[in-house]
């Protein structure tokens, strides 16, 4: 679906996917990763997101993070 939407759009569009503003976990939960709940909207930062979202709209350069899951961090 991703790559229809950038086929249609060409240069005009973005495609960002939300696994980049996972946050990285504490020292306690990268311990216990395997019981960690990446579904709850509190595993993401939505801040982050919405400042690059915003500054892709300013059509500025932005760089979007890469989240690792063999590290948990960004």
């Amino acid at each position: 679906m991703k790559f229809r939407i950038k086929r249609e759009f060409g240069h005009k569009c973005c495609v960002i996917t939300f696994d980049s503003f996972y946050k990285g976990l504490s020292e306690h939960d990268h311990k216990n990763a395997a019981n960690y709940n990446f579904d709850s909207p509190n595993a993401l930062d939505f801040d982050l997101a919405y400042d690059k979202i915003k500054a892709l709209l300013r059509y500025e350069d932005v760089d979007i993070p890469i989240y690792d899951f063999a590290t948990h961090a960004r």
